[in-house]
C-alpha cells in the first residue's frame, strides 16, 4: 500500500474516532443503499457498476448527509455559520 493511501486511511480512522457512533450509523444508513445500487464505487467515487452517466447521489440524500455531518460537530454551530457565509459569498 502506498504511503499516500496509508496517510489517507489514517486520517479517515481519526475522523471516524471523533464522530458520535450514532451519527456514524446514520451516515452509513444513508450511504449503504447507494453502494448496494452500484451508484457508489468502493471509494465513494461514483464509479460503481452503473454507467458513467449515472449521478452518484440525489439531492435529498446529499442534503441529508450534510445535515448529519453538520449536526455532529461539537462547535456550537460555528462551522455551520462559517460555511453558510462562505456559500453566500460564492453565490453573490
Amino acid at each position: 500500500m502506498s504511503a499516500d493511501k496509508n496517510a489517507i486511511l489514517k486520517q479517515i480512522a481519526e475522523i471516524r474516532s471523533r464522530l458520535d457512533p450514532s451519527t456514524l450509523h446514520r451516515v452509513e444508513a444513508i450511504v449503504q443503499p447507494l453502494v448496494e445500487q452500484g451508484a457508489l464505487g468502493p471509494g465513494g467515487s461514483g464509479t460503481g457498476t452503473k454507467s458513467s452517466s449515472t449521478v452518484a447521489y440525489d439531492r435529498e440524500t446529499a442534503v441529508s448527509a450534510v445535515k448529519v455531518f453538520l449536526d455532529s460537530r461539537a462547535d456550537g454551530g460555528n462551522f455551520k455559520r462559517r460555511l453558510r457565509q462562505a456559500l453566500k459569498r460564492e453565490t453573490h
